[in-house]
C-alpha cells in the first residue's frame, strides 16, 4: 500500500487510507490487520490463517461474501471464459480474465479458511457444515 502517494494527493490521508482498506478482500484485510498490529506494537488477536475470537456470524458472512462474484463481474467472467474457449479473446481481455481469476482464487481461500475454522469449532467435516448452512456442494459460483 502506498501511503506516501495517498498523502501527496490528499489533504485527508487518513480518510483516503481508510477508504482503501475498506475495499480490501477479506484475506488481504486480515493480513493488513496483522501487519498494522505488528507495526503499531499491538498484539494481534489471531495469527495468520486463524479466525481466533471471530464469531460464527462473522465467519458465515465471510463465507457468503466470498461465495460469488457481484453479478456484473460474474457476467463478465463468464463471457471472457466463453471467449477464451472460442479462442477469440483479445490481449486486454486476457489480462482482465486473469485479474478476475486471481480475485476468485483469493475469494476461494478466504471462504475455505472460514469454512475450515467453523467446521473445526463444530467438530464436523466441511461437507456436512456446508449442507447444514444450506450451501450447495457443487455450486457453479465462479
Amino acid at each position: 500500500m502506498e501511503v506516501a502517494t495517498v498523502r501527496a494527493r490528499s489533504a485527508r490521508p487518513v480518510d483516503d487510507l481508510l477508504a482503501a482498506v475498506k475495499q480490501l478482500p477479506p484475506s488481504d484485510l486480515r493480513k493488513f490487520r496483522l501487519e498494522f498490529a505488528a507495526w503499531s506494537g499491538q498484539k494481534p488477536k489471531s495469527h495468520e490463517g486463524s479466525f481466533g475470537g471471530t464469531s460464527d456470524e462473522a465467519l458465515l458472512a465471510c463465507i457468503r461474501e466470498n461465495s460469488t462474484l457481484p453479478t456484473g463481474d460474474q457476467r463478465l467472467f463468464n463471457r471472457l471464459r466463453r471467449k477464451r474457449q472460442a479462442e477469440t479473446l483479445t490481449a486486454s481481455e486476457e489480462q482482465r480474465l486473469q485479474a478476475l481469476w486471481r480475485r476468485v482464487e483469493r475469494m476461494n481461500v478466504a471462504r475455505l479458511e472460514a469454512l475450515a475454522e467453523m467446521s473445526g469449532r463444530r467438530g464436523m467435516d466441511i461437507r456436512t457444515l456446508m449442507q447444514l448452512l444450506g450451501l450447495a456442494e457443487n455450486r457453479d459460483a465462479f
